[in-house]
C-alpha cells in the first residue's frame, strides 16, 4: 500500500467517535440494569404468592426503570441511563421500605446499594457517587433505628413471610453481586485484549508517521538538492545562441525532470570560427552539476581556437579521465562551423549521432569513429568535414529526444527522428 493512502487510512472519520473505554462503560451499564430487572421479577411471584399487592404492584415500574437506563443507552445517553438505575431504584426501594416494615425494608434498601459500586469504576462526578451511595444508606438507618415512615402505610407482614422475604432479599444480594462481579470481571479481561490490539495499532501507525516524517525530510532535502542543480544547470548552459553571418543557429532544451544530465555549448573563437558541443553527463543532482560545471571549465580552459574537432578530444579525453570531479566517461560531439568556408568539422565521441538535412530531402547520420571522451587513458578520434549549402540544416542532439516511447512501448530512435524531419 502506498505511504500516503496508508496515512489516509489512519484519519478519523466520526468527528466524535465512539472510543472503547465508553463503549465498555455503556456495555456494563446494560448488563447491570438486565441482571437488576432479572432478579427484580422473582420479587413479583414472591409478593403474590403472599398477597401482598401494592409490593407486587411496584414490581413492575421497578423493572420498568432498568429497561428505561436499556433505552437510554440506546440513544447514547449514558449518564441518564447510570442515574436511572441508582436513582430509581433507591426512590423504588424506598417505597418498598415503607410498605413491608422497619427490618425488611432495611434490608431491601441495602439491595439499592448494589448496583452503585458496579458503576463507580467510570464514574467521574463525585458528588453523583456520594448522593447515590448515601441516599438509600441514611434511609435505611432512619428505617431500621427511627421506625420513620414516609406514607404510614403499610402491608401486614406475618413472621414466616418477614421471614421468606428478608432471606429472598440477602439471597438476591448475593447473587447480584456474584454475577456482577463475573460480569465485570470478564469485560476487563476483554477490554484489556482490546486495549493491548488498540496499542498494537497505534505503535503500527506511529511507525507510519515516523517513516512519513522522515521520507517528508529526505524529500525536502532532495528537493532543495534539485534546486539547487537546476540553477546550476540554468547557468551553466547558454540562454541564447551567438549571431553568425548567413547562419542561423538555435537550441531547445528541455530537461526530462527537474535536472538533467545534458550539456551543450558555443565556443565563439573569431566571427568566422564558432565551436558547438553537446555531451551527455553520467550524474543527477548536485553531483552531476558540478560535474556538467567541471566539464564546461574543462572545454573553455583546454580547446584552443587553433585545435580541430578531433584534436580537442584527443587533448580532452585524458584530462576527463584523470578528473577528481568528472568520475565517468563523457558521451560528447564536437564541431566548428567555419562561416567563411561554409563547412562543418564534427569529431564524434560516442554521442548520439548527428544529423545533416538538405535542402533536397536528404538525411545524413554524422556519425565518426570514437569511443566516449574519458574511457581510457588515451584515445585517437576522428573527424568529418561536411559542405553546407543554403536550405541544409545540422541537427545534434542527445538520446532524450530518441529514447522517447509511444503509448505501446516503442522507441521513437533515430528512424523516427528521420522520418519526422522528411
Amino acid at each position: 500500500m502506498d505511504l500516503l493512502e496508508r496515512i489516509d487510512n489512519l484519519q478519523v472519520q466520526d468527528p466524535q467517535p465512539t472510543t472503547p473505554y465508553k463503549l465498555r462503560k455503556i456495555k456494563l451499564t446494560n448488563q447491570i440494569a438486565i441482571l437488576c430487572a432479572g432478579l427484580a421479577a422473582p420479587y413479583f411471584v414472591i409478593f403474590g404468592a403472599f398477597k401482598l399487592h401494592i409490593a407486587q404492584a411496584l414490581v413492575i415500574p421497578t423493572v420498568a426503570i432498568y429497561l428505561a437506563s436499556l433505552l437510554f443507552n440506546r440513544f447514547k445517553r449514558h449518564d441518564a441511563s447510570k442515574l436511572s438505575i441508582i436513582i430509581g431504584t433507591s426512590i423504588v426501594l424506598l417505597v418498598y421500605a415503607n410498605l413491608l416494615g422497619e427490618k425488611v425494608g432495611a434490608q431491601l434498601l441495602l439491595f439499592a446499594l448494589l448496583p452503585i459500586p458496579l458503576l463507580l469504576f467510570e464514574a467521574d462526578d463525585r458528588v453523583q457517587i456520594a448522593t447515590g451511595m448515601l441516599t438509600p444508606l441514611i434511609c435505611s438507618f432512619a428505617l431500621e433505628f427511627s421506625h420513620f415512615s414516609l406514607f404510614g402505610l403499610r402491608e401486614y407482614l406475618a413472621a414466616p413471610t418477614e421471614y421468606v422475604i428478608h432471606n429472598f432479599a440477602i439471597l438476591t444480594t448475593f447473587l447480584l453481586i456474584g454475577l456482577s462481579a463475573l460480569v465485570n470481571f470478564i469485560e476487563n479481561k476483554k477490554y484489556e485484549k482490546l486495549l493491548e490490539t488498540k496499542n498494537l495499532e497505534l505503535n503500527d501507525n506511529i511507525e507510519v508517521l515516523q517513516q512519513a516524517y522522515k521520507e517528508v525530510k529526505v524529500k525536502r532535502s532532495m528537493d532543495q538538492e534539485l534546486e539547487a542543480a537546476r540553477e546550476i544547470q540554468i547557468g551553466i548552459v547558454p540562454d541564447r545562441a551567438p549571431a553568425a553571418q548567413n547562419f542561423q543557429l538555435n537550441h531547445w532544451f528541455l530537461p526530462a525532470k527537474q535536472v538533467g544530465g545534458d550539456y551543450f555549448d558555443y565556443l565563439v573563437f573569431s566571427q568566422n570560427r564558432i565551436g558547438i558541443i553537446i555531451a551527455d553527463i553520467v550524474g543527477k543532482g548536485i553531483p552531476g552539476s558540478l560535474m556538467m560545471l567541471a566539464l564546461r571549465n574543462s572545454l573553455h580552459t583546454f580547446i584552443d581556437k587553433n585545435d580541430s574537432p578531433a584534436k580537442a578530444l584527443e587533448k580532452l579525453n585524458p584530462i576527463i579521465y584523470h578528473h577528481r570531479t568528472i568520475q565517468k566517461y563523457v558521451p560528447m560531439c564536437y564541431g566548428i562551423l567555419d562561416i567563411k568556408k561554409q563547412t562543418f568539422t564534427y569529431a564524434n565521441g560516442g554521442h548520439e549521432p548527428g544529423l545533416l538535412l538538405t535542402k533536397d530531402g536528404g538525411i545524413t547520420e554524422l556519425s565518426t569513429g570514437g569511443c566516449c571522451v574519458g574511457m581510457y587513458e588515451r584515445a585517437e578520434f576522428e573527424e568529418e568535414e561536411i559542405a553546407l549549402s543554403p536550405g541544409d540544416r545540422v541537427v545534434l542532439l542527445t538520446d532524450g529526444l530518441t529514447d522517447i516511447k509511444d503509448k505501446n512501448g516503442h522507441l521513437f530512435g533515430i528512424e523516427g527522428l528521420k522520418a519526422l524531419f522528411q
